[in-house]
């Protein structure tokens, strides 16, 4: 359809677009017409916003344009045809109107924790919760044997070994939260007493 075959109405709400008409291929045409059949029904100051956006339109270059598509596609795609008509008509709505449905919006929809700022993305997380050293369990120091002052003719006396301390409580540490389990907080059982050769 040429420049020429529109209707008077139909020019007069396409005059935007009249300079490149004739390049525009038919499925684009078809989408102009609907909005012109819906032209005479708008009020003034939303036919001005479809003429702003006509002529924003015929500025783009036809890698802009082909960009608006696959986004405007990707979009009808994602939220259906009912949805894309609608967002179409929410488009056409004065600024006005927009603001209202906007808050209408905001006062139904409960308010979800906002993501954190970069700022607050450079913040260092602590440290996962460790046991404290007061909670640690004990080990008793080995027992100190006294060992009488020998005369250096004789060879030195070796003192006994120290009673081998009681093994250390594995920590365990959830892997998600980093926190130390109770079993390993509770202290474990003292250590047998220590035999010595002095009886000997």
């Amino acid at each position: 359809m040429r420049w020429q075959d529109l209707t008077p109405a139909q020019q007069r709400a396409l005059e935007p677009l009249k300079k490149g008409w004739d390049d525009l291929g038919p499925v684009r045409k078809q989408k102009w017409l609907e909005i012109a059949g819906r032209f005479h029904s708008m009020k003034p100051a939303e036919q001005q916003r479809v003429h702003d956006r006509m002529r924003a339109w015929v500025d783009l270059t036809p890698e802009e344009r082909k960009a608006v598509r696959e986004n405007y596609a990707r979009a009808q795609k994602i939220m259906g045809g009912k949805k894309a008509a609608q967002w179409e008509q929410y488009l056409l709505l004065p600024e006005e109107e927009k603001r209202k449905l906007a808050d209408a919006a905001a006062a139904k929809k409960p308010q979800a924790a906002k993501p954190p700022t970069p700022k607050q993305n450079l913040v260092r997380t602590p440290q996962p919760i460790k046991q404290h050293p007061s909670v640690l369990p004990t080990v008793p120091p080995p027992p100190v044997v006294a060992v009488p002052p020998t005369p250096a003719a004789q060879p030195p006396v070796t003192p006994t070994a120290p009673a081998p301390a009681s093994p250390a409580v594995p920590e365990i540490v959830y892997p998600l939260e980093g926190a130390v389990t109770p079993a390993a907080m509770v202290p474990p059982a003292p250590p047998p007493p220590a035999t010595t050769n002095a009886g000997k």
